[in-house]
């Protein structure tokens, strides 16, 4: 697979968030009780950075953060990031962060395969140490060549050890099978053992059989998989459902906020598999028709503004445009503008916002006498899909998350 030039971007970017974290976890450790784990840090990278899930799919290539007080390779106080290829990234002298260096490492639990050790060591000697400012990982710049060069080293190690560990699976491919027929009767499935025995591995694999794909890059794209890493700050409000603060919509100068309930992760993907029969919701058509008019309206009037839809309280005409960005804004008479989202005025039609701004009724109002849309009725029936695909959701690090 050809790396593109946006992987090496996610990758300095996962680099620095490593390095950044292992420091403080290590000057943390210094001053508190040693811990043993600290657990997955997949969603607070995604957060900092703030980027959408597939954030680290790197060349076709899952990435994932841990860190560990013990590492189970190199020396003490050993940090790694782990990737479902075995391939990792140790790190050295993390607790002075102007020693600190990195390099590419290969782990397997797979001593006992002669080609797979002799490849290791190879691999393993091959590679070079790159010290923080050699990766430019403390810089603004795009990335340097020797970033790339590690990244393309992890590549090539990756690929050179696949046909190899290949061999070592078919082995195993009895035992997938029958785990395959176990979860095709059972529907659910646990794996259980000591860590660095292949438990993510072989579930990922048993998903990537059952759906039909051959790479973990076509399993992530299939729309019919979701993995899930469970640490100890994980709970129902993350994995189902759960109040999230939004900012009050109609006076952007207040402080004060709302609540509004947010799916999960396993909701999102239960509600990607199940289809509504019946009901009636015509909001995105009719919300795309006024939208346009609102444009039109706006270009060809003498004020600039459209004046069609009437405040809530006092019957008078509100002076709406479109802004910079494309979305809907009210022009008050001080000249302060507030934003009229589409998501507010979708979930007034739909009744989940109780108390709702006066602007966003108004709204909701004007779409109904003008526009044609109809009272929303939800789905009666909601029936799983019936096109015969599978859909696997995995949960890792169980025991972790507290979901109770």
């Amino acid at each position: 697979m050809n790396v593109m030039p946006e992987d090496y971007v996610k990758f300095k970017k996962l680099l620095a968030f490593f390095v950044g974290q292992a420091n403080k976890n290590a000057i943390r450790n210094e001053v508190e009780k040693p811990v043993t784990n600290f657990g997955n840090q997949m969603d607070t990278f995604r957060k900092h950075y703030g980027l959408d899930y597939g954030y680290n799919i790197i060349a076709g290539r899952m990435f994932q953060i841990q860190f560990f007080k013990q590492g189970s390779f190199s020396t003490t106080n050993t940090t790694f990031v782990n990737t479902d290829s075995w391939l990792n990234i140790c790190a050295k002298n993390f607790h002075d962060i102007s020693s600190l260096a990195l390099k590419i490492y290969y782990r397997v639990d797979k001593e006992d395969n002669t080609h797979i050790k002799d490849a290791m060591e190879e691999l393993n000697k091959a590679c070079d140490w790159y010290s923080v400012d050699e990766l430019g990982l403390n810089d603004n710049n795009e990335p340097n060549s020797h970033l790339k060069k590690m990244l393309d080293q992890f590549i090539y190690m990756d690929e050179r050890l696949k046909p190899l560990l290949k061999e070592d699976t078919n082995m195993s491919n009895v035992l997938k099978d029958k785990y395959i027929e176990l979860l095709e009767n059972a529907k659910n499935l646990i794996l259980t053992g000591a860590p660095g025995t292949g438990k993510t591995y072989l579930a990922k694999q048993i998903a990537m059989e059952m759906i039909g794909v051959d790479d973990e890059d076509e399993l992530v794209k299939s729309g019919q998989f979701e993995f899930v890493q469970f640490h100890p700050s994980y709970d129902y409000t993350d994995f189902v459902e759960g109040l999230r603060p939004i900012k009050n919509e109609d006076n952007s100068d207040s402080a004060q906020i709302g609540f509004e309930l947010k799916n999960g992760i396993f909701k999102d993907f239960c509600e990607k598999i199940i289809s509504p029969s019946g009901g009636t919701d015509n909001f995105n058509e009719v919300w795309e028709n006024f939208m346009a008019t609102v444009v039109e309206e706006c270009e060809s009037s003498e004020a600039q503004v459209y004046d069609k839809v009437k405040t809530a309280t006092y019957n008078r005409p509100m002076r709406l445009e479109i802004d910079d960005n494309g979305a809907l804004i009210r022009i008050l008479d001080n000249g302060k503008t507030l934003k009229i989202k589409e998501k507010w005025c979708y979930n007034v039609y739909r009744g989940v916002k109780k108390k709702a701004g006066t602007n966003t009724r108004a709204v909701v109002k004007h779409l109904k006498e003008r526009f044609g849309l109809k009272e929303y009725e939800p789905a009666k029936i909601k029936s799983v899909q019936t096109d015969n695909k599978k859909y696997i959701f995995i949960i890792d690090e169980i025991n972790r998350g507290e979901i109770s």
